[in-house]
């Protein structure tokens, strides 16, 4: 089964947007810069660039995909630190698959 479709530039603010308000996250997104997509094994997984209020680009990815009950089921990543400028990469793995990892070692990774 495919996965649902990707992210568009068009669609990533509204989708930033929705994820803020389901996680109660303060993120605050002044422009889109940039939105890639990977699909693998009936995942969609959506790369957003976005820079915030203060100019400094950040990123979130939005993995998408239907339960078993025809259901859109989304789950964001984000990297964040103190320390660092921190970012999130998507990377295919071995099996063909995507995996996600944050840019520097005191990175923590939030799931929502």
């Amino acid at each position: 089964m495919p996965g649902p479709p990707a992210l568009t530039m068009n669609t990533a603010a509204a989708a930033l947007q929705s994820n803020m308000q389901r996680t109660g996250t303060n993120l605050h997104v002044s422009t889109i810069q940039q939105v890639q997509a990977y699909e693998a094994n009936g995942h969609t997984y959506s790369l957003i660039s976005y820079t915030n209020e203060s100019g400094i680009t950040k990123n979130m990815v939005i993995e998408s995909y239907y339960n078993s009950e025809g259901e859109l089921v989304e789950t964001s990543y984000r990297c964040e630190s103190s320390s660092c400028d921190c970012q999130i990469q998507v990377y295919e793995n071995t099996s063909g698959g995507y995996s996600l990892r944050c840019t520097c070692t005191p990175c923590t990774m939030f799931i929502e």
